[in-house]
């Protein structure tokens, strides 16, 4: 058990460890993935053009909610576990020039352009979470950007996956910290946390299915428990309004609610 609150505000799922590369777009991709030309679309700061993107979102899935269709929790989470291994290669300089290496099979300049931007975002310097060239999936949301991340249809460049995988990780990050700190003020003031595990069970809810398959399987009725109980942390009783602070309970709770994962945004 971790015992400083820092180390649960990360994004799940994630071990910079691992290593190994996905396959590019084929052929039989690029005919079906809907392309439109638009050169300018490629070149605004890194931005994505939305008609491309929208209709490789749109294949991309499709073709996950036709093969996840009939995956339990235990299959849905090995399946994430094993494209992270994927996306997150372990950053040799091997892998990171096999990763950089990796076109997009189009003549869209559009996707050709988002590939190169994927790259820079990727293989460039990073200092507090926040890498010196622009992510070209920025502004995305979560299931956009889970939809790109655990793609195994070849119409993103492994690098533009880890790249998705970074925005969601930053954007988990984000709501982590605020949540936290709403936990910590709940908790000092009165005792109750009935509001955390509400915020944090809506908040599950609301996450693509590959990402929730990476929690364990009774995490929503266990955070419903926790609501109906009503527990005061101070008190060691409900509705309570008093008491004195027990150690380490704020970094537990945490514990016990976020999962700990390692810190991917600055990678070795």
């Amino acid at each position: 058990m971790i015992s400083n609150v820092g180390g649960y505000l990360g994004g799940v799922g994630f071990d910079k460890s691992k290593a190994g590369v996905a396959e590019v777009a084929s052929a039989k991709d690029a005919a079906i993935i809907p392309v439109k030309d638009n050169p300018a679309g490629a070149d605004r700061g890194g931005s994505v053009s939305i008609s491309t993107l929208a209709g490789q979102l749109a294949y991309s899935a499709s073709d996950s909610a036709e093969k996840n269709k009939s995956l339990g929790h235990a299959e849905l989470a090995s399946k994430a576990a094993r494209i992270l291994d994927k996306i997150l290669y372990e950053r040799t300089p091997a892998n990171v020039a096999r990763a950089a290496s990796e076109v997009p099979n189009t003549t869209d300049p559009v996707l050709l352009k988002r590939a190169q931007l994927a790259t820079a975002f990727i293989d460039g310097p990073r200092k507090d979470n926040q890498g010196s060239e622009p992510n070209p999936f920025a502004g995305l949301s979560r299931e956009q950007l889970s939809n790109i991340a655990y793609d195994e249809s070849g119409t993103f460049t492994t690098n533009e996956r880890r790249a998705a995988q970074y925005e969601s990780a930053r954007l988990e990050q984000e709501w982590r910290v605020k949540v936290v700190a709403k936990m910590t003020q709940d908790y000092n003031s009165t005792g109750n946390l009935t509001d955390f595990f509400q915020e944090v069970l809506d908040h599950f809810k609301e996450l693509p299915a590959m990402e929730q398959a990476q929690y364990p399987e009774n995490y929503a009725s266990d955070l419903t428990e926790k609501i109906k109980l009503n527990f005061n942390y101070r008190t060691g009783h409900p509705d309570a309004k008093r008491a004195d602070v027990e150690s380490g309970i704020i970094p537990q709770i945490i514990a016990s609610v976020l999962p700990s994962t390692p810190d991917i945004f600055n990678p070795q």
